[in-house]
């Protein structure tokens, strides 16, 4: 059996996020190094393009909100707005069904991801997500904890689809941007800084992988944009240096693959 590597979110009140001692720090070329808070993390387990292509997602009932959780009212929302802004990045990344069920399935059986709601507490993080195996397919379980609520945001709608996006591109390979020093990650994987040749600026507050608890909107808007469930705009979810880092293995769309 693979085993599991399991990665909490970024954008979480995380008081505990800290990083394994005896895990090596390695960079592009895995020379010992000191990564910036502008890199990202690659956690070295590519996924074949024709997983990442044709990624199937089951959602648990619990994340509908049927039941009046507030949480899952969100995630329920936010969902299909990830699905365009992800699936139109990328001609490599493109999430192609959304099933929900009562009954979860095993992760990495019928559905390629399986995102599950959990009950954690409000000290834990709000999501967390496996990371690929190595043997090509995408990371196979996301969980949401619905104990932690940030909808009393303005722009909750805005956080709740990048946290989602967020998870995401954990179960694409990526890690948190500025790991060394806010990583939380299992000390079994080799993990290595995506090198930003582009030297394109990266606030890490700001950057969708972050793992420096960022809790304000990276629009500006004291709400969502009026466009934003479009998914047209990757500025709404991405800064510059996730696009470069994205770009880096899955390849971006003109005109945002200049980064």
């Amino acid at each position: 059996m693979q085993p599991k590597y399991i990665i909490a979110a970024a954008l979480a009140l995380c008081t505990s996020c800290s990083k394994a001692p005896q895990q090596a720090e390695l960079s592009y070329d895995n020379h010992l190094t000191t990564i910036k808070p502008s890199d990202n993390i690659w956690f070295n387990k590519k996924v074949d393009f024709a997983k990442s292509k044709n990624i199937t997602v089951f959602v648990d009932n619990r994340l509908s909100g049927a039941d009046g959780n507030v949480v899952a009212k969100a995630i329920k929302e936010a969902l299909p707005v990830a699905q365009k802004y992800l699936s139109s990045i990328s001609p490599n990344i493109n999430i192609t069904s959304i099933t929900w069920g009562d009954v979860l399935p095993a992760p990495g059986t019928t559905y390629d991801v399986v995102i599950r709601a959990d009950n954690s507490g409000t000290g834990a993080a709000p999501a967390w997500a496996h990371i690929p195996d190595g043997t090509g397919k995408v990371g196979d379980l996301m969980s949401i904890n619905l104990d932690l609520n940030q909808t009393g945001l303005s722009w909750a709608h805005v956080y709740y689809t990048r946290l989602l996006v967020h998870e995401f591109l954990h179960t694409l390979g990526y890690g948190h941007t500025g790991a060394v020093s806010g990583g939380d990650y299992d000390a079994n994987v080799e993990e290595m800084a995506i090198p930003n040749k582009h030297n394109t600026t990266q606030d890490p507050l700001q950057a969708l992988m972050s793992s420096y608890n960022s809790l304000y909107s990276l629009t500006g808007y004291s709400g969502a944009p009026a466009d934003f469930d479009a998914g047209t705009n990757p500025f709404y979810v991405f800064t510059k240096g996730d696009l470069a880092q994205l770009n880096w293995y899955y390849t971006l769309k003109a005109p945002y693959d200049v980064y």
